[in-house]
């Protein structure tokens, strides 16, 4: 929660360098240049996907403005972000999946940021886990395998 970010940077105060990390949102644009000030040098932000409807499936939709106007207040407050990007969800067209990855890797460039790409795995206690098909479950892991409900009909178009 930004919260929690906006706590813990005035608890800092720019006393020492940290980094952070936390969910990409509307309204975190407006609180990057107080958690810069504060010393974060680098925030690492959970975008996911930017394909609408892996947003839907992950119950996280967002704009793509979210992402471009973060990006543009850490460039213009001199903080590094780092953005988590994932691909191959549950019925994801893998040719979009990579565009949307393309098109986020050249937002991040323009700015100095950097992009992680993750591919998908499901965690046991994610609630998308109640809804995929568990194939196989390991006592000592909290990665489950799963097969998608049902074969995409069609594509989508990149962002």
């Amino acid at each position: 929660k930004l919260e929690i970010l906006e706590a813990l940077s005035d608890m800092i105060n720019g006393r020492v360098a940290w980094s952070g990390s936390t969910k990409l949102s509307g309204e975190l644009a407006k609180l990057i240049p107080r958690v810069a000030n504060a010393g974060c040098q680098t925030l690492e932000v959970g975008l996911e996907t930017t394909l609408p409807s892996t947003q839907l499936l992950i119950r996280k939709r967002q704009p793509n403005r979210h992402l471009t106007e973060c990006l543009a207040a850490a460039k213009a407050s001199g903080m590094r972000m780092v953005v988590n990007y994932m691909t191959g969800f549950p019925n994801e067209d893998r040719t979009s999946a990579m565009d949307a990855l393309s098109f986020v890797r050249e937002l991040a460039r323009e700015s100095g940021a950097v992009v992680e790409h993750h591919e998908f795995q499901l965690e046991r206690r994610a609630p998308l886990a109640r809804v995929l098909r568990v194939t196989a479950d390991w006592p000592w892991a909290s990665v489950i395998a799963w097969k998608a409900p049902i074969k995409p009909t069609n594509t989508e178009a990149s962002p």
